[in-house]
């Protein structure tokens, strides 16, 4: 009789995935020592501070941790009006059930809502919506907007004096 072959005892790791989907937010996730990991609410660019996390998929709205601990914050920071959709999950690479939490909601333009998560019991702890102090993604659409009336403003004051010429 043959012996099976001894086969590897993998190291289990847990995971924490985060889905995030909206048209104008985008999520961002701090650990306990306020490492980011997601999209940086200032600059507007990607950040991966936190170790052994990732964005995955090449978006800035799937994320990653591998053997996460502690409590970690979400941030979720809109630059216009819109809903959106949050999932979460905890799983581990040893097929072990998954636990998952949704949320959705709307955020308004400049809007940011703070979500706390504990990885242990993986308790989704809703905070209250604030109206971000740095309202820059706002401020190039009203830039941008106040522009295009002008303009608007100037071609009909032009036709219309032109007009009176004639």
């Amino acid at each position: 009789m043959v012996d099976r072959p001894h086969l590897p005892d993998p190291i289990t790791e847990n995971y924490l995935y985060a889905e995030f989907s909206s048209m104008y937010a985008y999520l961002t996730i701090y650990d306990a020592k306020q490492r980011a990991l997601g999209i940086d609410p200032q600059t507007g660019k990607r950040v991966e501070e936190i170790p052994n996390a990732s964005i995955t998929h090449n978006s800035s709205e799937d994320l990653l941790i591998v053997n996460p601990h502690g409590t970690y914050e979400l941030v979720l920071t809109a630059g216009g009006n819109t809903a959106f959709h949050l999932f979460v999950s905890k799983t581990t690479n040893i097929g072990n059930a998954v636990v998952a939490r949704h949320h959705d909601g709307t955020l308004g333009v400049g809007q940011t809502e703070h979500l706390l998560l504990a990885f242990g019991d993986m308790s989704l702890a809703p905070g209250e919506a604030t109206i971000s102090a740095d309202l820059r993604p706002v401020a190039g659409i009203v830039v941008a907007l106040a522009g295009f009336i002008a303009i608007i403003a100037a071609v009909l004051f032009f036709r219309r004096k032109r007009g009176d010429e004639y």
